[in-house]
């Protein structure tokens, strides 16, 4: 089991990767790695790697999703993979208004098994796949991040720029 970025509500259990040079798409409402409540923490609702992962995306807006229980299969390609929310090489994205990690009700324990949310730059095969080299004009507001296995929001070494992160809730991670 891959990435799990379906653009539907109930998005789980999928087997390959998300966006990729992909221009103007909008996340909205969903439910990723759980099932349509929001609040279960079944493992057959999880996805393997990341529950969004972005590679080269021009104006992606991630907003009011819940996206949890992700990970279990581990990075792919030797590369990330395990987040609720991956980036690489992205430029203007705003990620608001999420439960990262947590459930619908705001309590429920749906660790992703690494980091809440997470992007970094990539110089090599990504850069050449996607022509964008770096982080660029990311907005992160207004998230409950919680419960993950590793940091909440990490900023991987890289090209990264004009990262602002604002009144977003973020506790117990263990990273």
């Amino acid at each position: 089991r891959g990435n799990g970025i379906t653009i539907a509500a109930g998005a789980s259990q999928n087997t390959e990767a998300g966006i990729y040079h992909s221009r103007n798409i909008q996340i909205i409402d969903n439910k990723i790695g759980t099932d349509f409540s929001g609040n279960s923490t079944s493992a057959a609702y999880g996805n393997g790697c990341s529950g969004i992962q972005v590679i080269g995306g021009e104006d992606i807006i991630i907003r009011n999703n819940v996206i949890g229980s992700n990970g279990a299969n581990g990075p792919i390609n030797g590369m990330g993979g395990q987040s609720g929310i991956e980036l690489i090489n992205s430029s203007g994205v705003e990620i608001s208004s999420n439960y990262i990690g947590v459930g619908a009700n705001g309590i429920t324990n749906m660790s992703n098994t690494n980091g809440g949310i997470s992007f970094y730059s990539d110089n090599g095969d990504l850069c050449n796949l996607s022509h964008r080299c770096q982080n660029n004009n990311i907005e992160i507001n207004n998230n409950l991040i919680a419960f993950n296995n590793g940091n909440g929001i990490q900023v991987k070494p890289g090209n990264s720029q004009n990262i602002n992160i604002t009144d977003n809730q973020i506790y117990r991670n263990s990273g």
